[in-house]
């Protein structure tokens, strides 16, 4: 139920205590990822970071899903490597946390997470996000409330994210916002005409 939802800081709602979620191997493979929105993040990506550096990265494809955007990412970055907490993947917790990556990928991820700052426990110069749109609180008067909007997924979802909430978040936690918009609803069907779907940043640590 939505009550199970308290608002914090940012605007985010969070989850109070959520039920065990299984995410399971056939839940992993079934994620809708394809070639062509691949290739879509792959070009918003390029718009803010030249192609021929991208060409140089390592990359880390955080909660990779059914794995097309690493395939892809494989012909375009130096390295674009997996992590899922389900089902094959070539590194381990230890070798995420490790690493220091050009950019860790988080796409439909973050909020799944227990703690969102665990984000920061990856190191990356880059990060590359895309999460559901919380609704506004007018726009979530219309509809009925939080239980109303299409992504609300109880113990699924943990955190119900907003794109202004998220750039505040990171630049308090000392990253520059390079880009964010809602490029993905060119491709991805908005569950209102008028609302957000689905929101991406791109954000870069900054330089000590």
């Amino acid at each position: 139920m939505a009550e199970q939802f308290e608002k914090t800081m940012y605007g985010f709602w969070k989850q109070q205590n959520p039920k065990p979620f299984s995410y399971s191997e056939q839940y992993r493979n079934s994620q809708s990822t394809n070639d062509a929105m691949s290739w879509f993040r792959i070009g918003w990506l390029s718009a803010a970071l030249p192609y021929t550096k991208l060409r140089e990265f390592r990359v880390v494809d955080v909660g990779a899903g059914n794995l097309r955007f690493t395939e892809i990412g494989k012909r375009v970055f130096l390295d674009c490597v997996p992590y899922d907490v389900e089902g094959e993947q070539s590194i381990s917790t230890d070798e995420l946390y490790q690493t220091n990556w050009d950019i860790a990928c988080l796409f439909d991820v973050l909020e799944h997470f227990q703690d969102i700052n665990d984000l920061f426990r990856i190191p990356a110069t880059y990060y590359y996000l895309s999460f559901p749109e919380t609704p506004d609180d007018d726009t979530l008067d219309t509809i009925g409330g939080l239980a109303n909007w299409k992504h609300y997924k109880p113990n699924e979802h943990i955190w119900c994210l907003n794109r202004m909430g998220i750039c505040e978040w990171l630049e308090d936690k000392g990253y520059v916002v390079l880009q964010t918009e809602y490029p993905e609803d060119v491709i991805r069907t908005r569950w209102c005409p008028d609302v957000p779907n689905i929101a991406s940043v791109l954000a870069r640590k900054q330089e000590v």
